[in-house]
């Protein structure tokens, strides 16, 4: 490899590809929205449920644009698109559970889904706190005149 920083970046994909906390929470969003999803799409088959049509073309617009995803993440760069995927997908997911549609297999859902998108959370925090400074924590104003740079994981 000519680049350093790319060999850089192998190395620190094959440390984390080690550890099962990585896989397991970049997975738990994908089996969260796939669940709400089956879900919305089994809702809106039923018959008794008067749906309205801008939900299911919301729906229908969500796995259009999941399917686009699925193909443009086999390129190298295409994988960013799935964050915008998720957020149509709870979007949606928000509209139905907020409103008179909500079932009882959404709210199963839901109460299995929360704490594997709380993992989700806590593995994004931990990939962004060395990001952050301490500067955050401070008022916005002081950040200007004062410099820090401490990271905030050192601090905890």
């Amino acid at each position: 490899f000519t680049n350093v920083e790319y060999s850089e970046n192998r190395k620190i994909k094959k440390e984390t590809d080690r550890n099962w906390r990585y896989k397991f929470y970049s997975l738990s969003i994908k089996w969260s929205a796939f669940a709400f999803l089956i879900s919305i799409f089994l809702l809106t088959k039923d018959k008794k449920k008067n749906i309205s049509q801008y939900l299911k073309d919301i729906l229908n617009f969500t796995f259009l644009f999941g399917a686009a995803t699925n193909i443009v993440s086999l390129l190298s760069s295409g994988a960013r698109f799935y964050l915008v995927f998720y957020l149509f997908v709870f979007f949606l997911t928000t509209i139905i559970i907020q409103s008179k549609y909500k079932t009882k297999l959404m709210q199963n859902i839901f109460y299995i889904t929360s704490p594997i998108l709380a993992l989700y959370l806590l593995g994004m925090i931990n990939v962004a706190l060395p990001n952050f400074g301490f500067s955050i924590l401070t008022n916005p104003i002081i950040s200007f005149f004062y410099n820090s740079d401490i990271q905030l994981i050192e601090l905890l």
